[in-house]
């Protein structure tokens, strides 16, 4: 039905006997089937078993060292001022081999406990003493890197 208020036009409906659902109303939920009398209902689903507990773990072996780092020395020219991205790098290198005054093989040198030495000797042939460890970055991944104990020129 539409009535005319004024400039505007107002549509709307009138169906006696519906409430503000519109005469909609929830389906009924079927009933459960009834039993016959006498009947038993089945039994309820038995219970898991029960879960076995889990064995302790086996001793450790006492370590024998194996696993300790081990000290070693090695050659060759200390380059300070390395940079990498993501700063993954000690900024030092030890380069081990040159070919046409170019470095083609070093190890990177952890020169922390060293460091007033390492920056007189920047540059220089050196040998490093320390142990070589495993550090694990982002974009590099596992590393091997030599920390050093001391160092001094050849």
């Amino acid at each position: 039905m539409r009535m005319w208020i004024g400039s505007s036009v107002v549509i709307g409906a009138m169906v006696s006997g519906m409430g503000c659902d519109g005469g909609r109303k929830e389906p009924e939920k079927p009933a459960a089937p009834a039993m016959p009398p006498g009947d038993v209902p089945p039994p309820a689903d038995p219970a898991p078993p029960p879960t076995p507990t889990p064995a302790p773990p086996p001793a450790r072996a006492p370590d024998t060292g194996a696993n300790l780092p081990v000290a070693e020395t090695v050659s060759g020219r200390l380059m300070g001022g390395i940079m990498a991205i993501g700063a993954e790098t000690t900024g030092w290198m030890l380069v081990t081999e040159e070919e046409n005054g170019r470095p083609v093989d070093g190890v990177e040198v952890d020169m922390s406990r060293v460091l007033e030495a390492a920056q007189r000797l920047d540059g220089a042939r050196v040998k490093v003493r320390g142990v070589v460890v495993e550090r694990r970055y982002v974009e590099r991944g596992v590393t091997k890197v030599l920390v050093a104990e001391s160092v001094e020129a050849e």
